[in-house]
């Protein structure tokens, strides 16, 4: 189970893990004790340093480094919120993605999938293969934040249970020799430009370890939600 806390100041973000700045002469571990101290009124038992990443500058913060510790509650521990900072908190568990499955893809999968059953939505909107339309400029993200807490345990049931295929590998194997062949039939270079999320694969498809040899072309069944 992973504890989440509200933020009262961020409108966009607010669920996060509980945490703060290190202040002068404090280590990691000792900022994490007093700031869980300080926003839930508790002592955590802290058990692990789980992980270290480098969080890069959005101004006026400058980069840093992020811990992330791991631990539990004492026993009969009462969390008292600091009402200056945090607003509520809550228990969640994390959906368990089946091995080898992208999380993110499942998660934006399986909203698309959810979508095309709330027609009246306004997320729907910014889905034109549901719409048939241009989606609109404005900024997604709350509207979809919205859409995915209000339907939680239905999304993370399918996260659970279903698989989406992106298949970047798969892709290259066959791209990069049908745009060689491409090449050699036009006696020119070829360019190949694709506007989207899989841009960065297909505009360098000679990035990837490809090898090649006869054999007869073969296509696998695709993969449905149902």
């Amino acid at each position: 189970m992973i504890l989440l806390v509200e933020r009262v100041y961020d409108t966009v973000w607010p669920w996060v893990l509980p945490g703060g700045i290190i202040e002068a002469d404090e280590s990691p571990l000792g900022a994490c004790r007093r700031e869980i101290r300080e926003e839930l009124g508790i002592d955590p038992i802290i058990e692990h340093l789980a992980a270290i990443d480098w969080v890069p500058p959005r101004p006026p913060k400058t980069a840093g480094n992020m811990y992330l510790f791991t631990g539990h509650l004492p026993a009969q521990a009462r969390i008292r919120l600091d009402p200056a900072e945090l607003s509520a908190w809550t228990w969640v568990t994390p959906a368990a993605a089946q091995p080898g499955q992208n999380p993110p893809s499942l998660l934006l999968g399986a909203t698309q999938f959810l979508l095309a059953n709330y027609s009246d939505h306004p997320l729907i909107q910014f889905y034109p293969a549901l719409t048939g339309q241009a989606a609109p400029t404005g900024d997604p993200c709350p509207t979809l934040r919205e859409f995915v807490l209000a339907h939680r345990e239905q999304i993370t049931k399918i996260v659970a249970t279903r698989l989406v295929q992106p298949n970047e590998p798969a892709r290259s194997a066959y791209r990069y020799p049908a745009l060689l062949t491409a090449q050699r039939l036009g006696g020119r270079p070829l360019a190949l430009i694709e506007i989207g999320p899989s841009a960065g694969l297909t505009l360098v498809p000679t990035d990837t370890p490809t090898t090649t040899a006869p054999a007869p072309c073969t296509a696998s069944p695709p993969r449905h939600w149902s």
